[in-house]
């Protein structure tokens, strides 16, 4: 595996495809996520497999207040959108549960990991 830097909201994309493309509590601080997920889709391989781990819809108590990214996403949603780019085999599942302070006290969010693939 070799990681990669590159602005999807900016750069532009290389002439390379990847098998394997993973975001990790990335996406929630994207403002422009459809364009991000076209470019996701158009580096991937035939056959290649886009993995995203993030938050699930939230209340925005996750970063407080001034927070100006997504507050989280919602599945269906999300999997809508994916579907309308190309992706298939869509799949959520609850990879973790977040803890920590906010401005309420001790609160849990779930993290989802989506896994879906390209024809």
């Amino acid at each position: 595996m070799t990681p990669l830097r590159l602005d999807l909201s900016m750069d532009s994309l290389p002439q390379e495809r990847y098998h394997l493309i993973y975001t990790l509590m990335t996406l929630h601080h994207i403002p422009d996520t459809e364009r991000v997920l076209r470019g996701f889709y158009t580096l991937l391989a035939n056959r290649g497999y886009l993995c995203i781990a993030d938050l699930d819809k939230e209340d925005g108590s996750f970063h407080g207040a001034g927070f100006e990214g997504h507050k989280g996403f919602d599945r269906d949603e999300l999997e809508n959108k994916l579907t309308r780019l190309g992706f298939h085999k869509i799949r959520f599942t609850t990879c973790y549960q977040m803890t920590k302070e906010v401005e309420t006290g001790i609160k849990t969010f779930p993290i989802f990991l989506m896994i879906a693939e390209k024809d």
